[in-house]
């Protein structure tokens, strides 16, 4: 596919959309995912085998570094949670491009039991970020995925064993800090001969392994989400970061995402992070 003008969100999305219309099925990849030989057969593979099976809304070829029980003896396992880091998809659910409605996200963010719900199968950090891209201050296509899924009961397919790595994380890119959460110490070396079940549900144990993976023991993080619940969230939020951004670096924003030089010197090249 080759475009006349550059633009993030039409060349990801958009391809996906137009590769999807033409043939009912893709797979993506990031430009700072490397992946393992078995790759290709594993996501080909899942696809054709969940093609018909309703309940499974994509397919991630990146598994976190969480602990798989001993006796878990399959090739996959299931959870809500939607992975972009090599994902495969099908014409008949897609849904990177559908906006979190107000509605949608207050019906969950109103009842206690969805939104404890919501945080066991997404992970803590996903509620602040779901919630930022309701209000349009982020435009992100594996949150809005995340959250349909979750509404929609379905499911991502992932690999016992990593078949991707990212390596994004090195505070280079837009998006992310310099970390290594997401590191895996090696990438699944087997090729093909994929197992995979049908019928799969989500196994208890490793979904308590992956909430307590994606889990934010801070103070922080439980204020975000008492406030996200009585809806002050949105409000304090911009004010916090202004705060911060200031105390680290002496620079106000200004409004409308202006900068404002403050006593520590001009305004960073990174604000529009902040």
């Amino acid at each position: 596919l080759e475009r006349k003008t550059n633009s993030r969100v039409s060349n990801c999305r958009g391809g996906i959309e137009e590769l999807l219309d033409k043939h009912g099925r893709m797979i993506f990849l990031e430009d700072d995912v490397l992946a393992a030989p078995g790759f290709l057969q594993f996501m080909n593979d899942a696809l054709e085998f969940y093609k018909h099976d309703p309940r499974i809304g994509s397919v991630s070829a990146y598994c976190p570094p969480i602990k798989i029980p001993n006796k878990y003896r399959s090739d996959v396992f299931a959870l809500t949670r939607f992975n972009p880091w090599g994902v495969a998809l099908w014409g008949r659910y897609y849904k990177m491009n559908t906006p979190i409605s107000k509605s949608a996200l207050s019906g969950i963010f109103s009842d206690k039991k969805r939104i404890a719900a919501l945080t066991r199968s997404l992970g803590e950090e996903a509620l602040e970020f779901i919630q930022m891209d309701s209000e349009g201050r982020l435009d992100a296509g594996d949150m809005k995925s995340m959250f349909w899924q979750f509404c929609d009961n379905k499911l991502t397919i992932y690999p016992r064993k990593s078949l991707t790595h990212s390596i994004g994380q090195d505070g280079s890119g837009y998006h992310m800090e310099n970390t290594d959460k997401w590191d895996v110490s090696e990438v699944w070396d087997k090729s093909g001969g994929f197992e995979f079940v049908q019928g799969i549900e989500v196994d208890k144990k490793i979904q308590d392994s992956h909430f307590d993976f994606y889990r934010k023991n801070t103070l922080r993080a439980r204020a975000a989400a008492l406030l996200m619940r009585i809806g002050l969230h949105r409000y304090l939020r911009p004010v916090y970061r202004k705060y911060k951004a200031f105390t680290a670096r002496g620079i106000w924003p200004g409004p409308g995402g202006s900068r404002r030089q403050g006593k520590y010197g001009a305004g960073h090249d990174k604000m529009q992070d902040l």
